[in-house]
């Protein structure tokens, strides 16, 4: 399945990839040109599949977006957009309602991964129908030996079992038939979550703000049996006049876009000028390479425990509209009043040193939450600056846990992360307080505040070298000492399923033991946590409300608006 540029592509009956891009783009556009004249959006960027969406002030009543995050009602209208237009449904992105718009320059690149896979999609998809059938699919993975073990089958297929090679290509496997609406076919939503949790194409590394110019802005891991497939789509977004090669000025915008170590990049670059004038898609491939922009090589089937077991919970789970949490609008307070004979939560997460940047966005409240990982890695510096912070807010109480970034306050750490020379930061941050300053640090403990029940707990399953790590077969003994019945559960890490998607792999970062405590016993109204930046928003199983409430998203930046809820007093 492997095009070469230009008449060939003619001969096949497809359009050449720049055109279909620039078509695409368009599309793209008229999506945009709608969400930002929307009447309750008051500005928008797309970054990839995303969409981050800043409200008007007093925008007017459009449904949920009255009393939660928004993104529900925002995304159907862009899927009715969609369907209006005749516009594949895939174009429309995911939306996150937001107080401030991150730098789109800072964490976007031309060619990403999400292109990456629609190319793959568009290979497959021989009718060009925005669906795959068997046939094409099968007619894709055998000639490049795609997806033939029995490792794999467990990927794609794991709906049924299935043993052998022949089997995971001509059977008809549940895959193909989640669109009930549409019989034996795969829909790109689909395709993009099969093809990432495979690893065929993976995002390996994306250099943040301050980081060494040694290094590409992003960098990319494609299966080599995949490559050329993806390279004639990526080589054209910059061949401009559709000649084969690029020439000097569309060879600079690839160094521009992907801020490439000019040394490596420019030697492919002069040996092709030399040769012939110019770059053509192999020298191409191998600039990409040589930079570090990409990477290839055979895929490794990368699904773990935790996706493999989600997609088996995944069918009875519920997720219902949120209806009792919504966005804090700092100018105006919030979009709900408080009701009388509640308390009200504002809840923050993750905000590794950078809580001054909310000050002008909390809205009043009775209780302040923060879930943890309020530093970068627990220094005495730190921790003051966020003591002396917490100490300046109005709120009568303000409960807060530690997270893994809090290395000095796990008296239990021995890893090798520690850079403070404090030996008990810990215990002169609570020192800091007064009683008059009503913080409450909980570590794996209950408070209650006017008989509503807190329990509040920094652990969670082990994640690299950092602080409160256990190993996942210790958890499930963690979260049994919870005791049933308390209000508001108060944790660093999500339960499994519920805001815990890593992007851009989409493999889950939640504990299973976690959401099985949460849903067959303790039962709280709210759970809140962090942890997993872009997993921020709210989601429901018509119990409980599971609120991630990370200030920071994937990039470190402070863009996310805090949470509110209420709990009625039982006093």
């Amino acid at each position: 399945m492997a095009f070469r540029l230009g008449k060939v592509w003619c001969r096949l009956g497809r359009k050449p990839a720049a055109f279909r891009f620039q078509l695409r783009s368009f599309s793209q556009q008229q999506l945009r040109d709608s969400l930002s004249q929307h009447p309750a959006v008051e500005r928008c960027v797309f970054i990839d599949n995303a969409a981050y969406v800043v409200r008007k002030q007093k925008s007017p009543k459009v449904g949920i977006l009255d009393t939660a995050v928004g993104d529900w009602e925002l995304e159907k209208h862009l899927m009715r957009k969609a369907t209006d237009w005749r516009l594949p449904q895939d174009l429309v992105p995911q939306v996150r309602v937001i107080d401030q718009l991150p730098a789109p320059e800072s964490c976007s690149v031309p060619f990403s991964l999400l292109h990456m896979v629609h190319a793959l999609f568009q290979a497959v998809d021989t009718s060009q129908s925005n669906h795959i059938c068997l046939s094409e699919f099968v007619e894709f993975c055998r000639p490049l030996q795609l997806f033939n073990t029995a490792e794999a089958s467990q990927v794609f297929f794991s709906k049924r079992s299935v043993q052998t090679a022949s089997e995971i290509l001509f059977s008809e496997n549940d895959i193909f038939n989640l669109n009930e609406a549409d019989t034996n076919v795969m829909k790109f939503a689909d395709f993009q979550q099969l093809i990432l949790e495979a690893g065929i194409v993976d995002m390996t590394s994306f250099r943040a703000v301050g980081e060494s110019l040694k290094a590409p802005l992003v960098s990319f891991f494609v299966d080599e049996r995949v490559a050329s497939t993806l390279m004639t789509p990526w080589f054209a977004m910059y061949d401009d006049d559709g000649d084969g090669i690029l020439q000097l000025e569309e060879y600079a915008r690839l160094v521009a876009d992907y801020q490439l170590p000019l040394m490596l990049a420019d030697e492919v670059y002069t040996r092709a000028q030399q040769d012939k004038h110019g770059l053509d898609i192999l020298d191409f491939e191998s600039v990409l390479k040589v930079s570090g922009v990409l990477v290839t090589g055979t895929s490794i089937e990368k699904d773990d425990e935790m996706g493999k077991l989600w997609r088996e919970i995944e069918p009875s789970q519920k997720f219902l509209a949120p209806h009792r949490v919504f966005i804090a609008d700092g100018r105006s307070g919030t979009s709900m009043p408080q009701q009388p004979g509640h308390l009200r939560f504002v809840c923050l997460s993750d905000t590794h040193g950078q809580h001054r940047e909310l000050s002008s966005r909390l809205p009043p409240g009775d209780v302040l939450l923060h879930g943890g990982d309020f530093s970068t890695d627990g220094s005495l510096e730190e921790v003051l600056d966020f003591s002396a912070w917490l100490r300046s807010l109005p709120y009568q109480h303000k409960v807060l846990i530690a997270g893994n970034h809090e290395l000095t306050f796990d008296q239990s750490y021995t890893g090798g992360r520690v850079k403070s020379k404090e030996t008990d930061v810990r215990s002169t941050f609570l020192a800091s307080f007064t009683e008059s300053d009503g913080v409450t640090y909980l570590e794996h403990e209950e408070t209650v505040i006017r008989g509503v029940r807190i329990f509040g707990s920094p652990w969670q399953p082990e994640f690299l070298d950092w602080a409160f790590n256990a190993p996942r077969h210790a958890m499930a003994e963690k979260w049994q000492a919870i005791p049933a019945g308390v209000h508001v559960l108060l944790v660093h890490g999500p339960p499994l399923g519920r805001g815990d998607a890593l992007l851009p792999s989409l493999q889950r970062g939640g504990c299973a033991d976690l959401l099985v405590e949460v849903q067959n016993r303790i039962h709280p109204q709210f759970c809140v946590f962090g942890h997993i930046h872009e997993g921020a928003g709210i989601s429901f199983d018509g119990t409980t409300h599971f609120i991630n409430a990370s200030s920071l998203n994937e990039h470190y930046q402070c863009i996310h608006a805090p949470l509110v809820f209420d709990v009625p007093i039982e006093e």
